[in-house]
């Protein structure tokens, strides 16, 4: 009788599953056809109405059409956390939040995201994210977390994020008040004969915050970039926007935006905001595509603007300042992913 029982639950079990699945897909179905409409302000209601009632219990596509269509950032980042552990793909729902949150400088939640992105899958390819919550918490002050993560990138990682963990571990150890520490940590790094330029600026941009004089000539030095402190000396932000120049407070990047240790951004005057950050220039349109869509899947919106220069044809891939954006943090995240940036007024 017992195992009669136990056969009628399962099979309860595997009906109620498949009801909710219909359910769920009959509600992803309807939220299509209205963003198909233009209705995009009951799509979004459908969608927080379906998520809210918890009867989906694979949140994803609904996630992806809030992502999609909604303007409000609060918004997303409350419905994320209220879905829970019923998020399927959680890289890459947590790495598409955690970036949203970076982007309007919300560090502490979007430090939480980067973590959660390493930890639902801790391999190798994703210590990128532990190095975003390593930072996020040295800016945050939490030197002891930020060393610990850091130390763990380093052990797992000897290529470019290696050795950034390295040059970051070094700022946090003199932050500690451990300047020998940080030194050395800076040296092992400037000693390595493959030392990428994008490491190269984060030692220069660490050196200056600390005002160590050598090591940002020896960082100097080691740059390919023709000019690049008579580039510096005409830019009214004196330090590169690489991850230091937010994390790192000090009186030599006064003038840039910091980010204050409740995670509340300062704003700047409308009039100095950018109007776009450009990240790319290429005569071929293929190759701006492929930086686009690199792009695109930081949870950024880029865009391909082509224009003429003496008869070729020049392709520039630019993101557009909307009055959200925090544009420090933006330029954080694609200089972190090896994507140079600069500022269009």
């Amino acid at each position: 009788m017992s195992s009669r029982s136990e056969r009628l639950s399962a099979f309860l079990i595997v009906f109620l599953f498949a009801v909710m699945s219909v359910y769920g897909d009959n509600a992803y179905s309807k939220v299509l056809s209205l963003e198909k409409e233009g209705k995009v302000s009951q799509a979004l209601e459908l969608c927080y109405k379906e998520l809210r009632s918890n009867k989906n219990d694979a949140p994803d596509k609904i996630l992806d059409c809030i992502f999609r269509m909604e303007s409000n950032t609060g918004r997303i980042l409350e419905i994320v956390a209220s879905c829970g552990d019923r998020v399927q793909d959680k890289h890459r729902i947590y790495s598409q939040t955690a970036a949203l949150a970076l982007m309007c400088g919300s560090n502490e939640t979007a430090q939480q995201y980067y973590d959660k992105v390493y930890l639902a899958d801790p391999v190798p390819a994703n210590l990128n994210s532990l190095y975003m919550s390593a930072v996020l918490l040295y800016e945050q002050g939490e030197l002891e977390s930020s060393l610990s993560k850091l130390n763990m990138i380093i052990a797992g990682n000897q290529q470019t994020l290696g050795q950034k963990a390295q040059v970051m571990a070094g700022a946090v150890q003199m932050s500690m008040g451990k300047k020998s520490e940080g030194t050395a940590c800076l040296d092992k790094v400037l000693a390595a004969a493959d030392c990428p330029e994008e490491v190269l600026f984060l030692v220069y941009d660490v050196a200056s915050a600390f005002s160590m004089t050598d090591m940002k000539n020896k960082a100097v030095s080691r740059l390919k970039k023709d000019g690049f402190e008579g580039k510096l000396a005409a830019s009214d932000n004196s330090i590169p926007a690489t991850p230091s120049r937010i994390f790192i407070s000090s009186d030599s990047v006064e003038k840039t935006t910091l980010v204050s240790k409740v995670g509340a951004v300062h704003k700047e005057d409308s009039s100095d905001r950018p109007a776009y950050i450009q990240t790319g220039s290429f005569s071929s349109l293929a190759n701006a595509k492929n930086l686009a869509d690199r792009i695109r899947g930081l949870g950024l919106e880029p865009e391909i603007q082509t224009t003429s220069s003496n008869g070729s044809q020049i392709n520039k891939v630019i993101i557009r300042v909307t009055d959200t954006m925090d544009v420090n943090n933006v330029t954080i995240m694609l200089k972190d992913c090896g994507i140079p940036t600069y500022l269009v007024f």
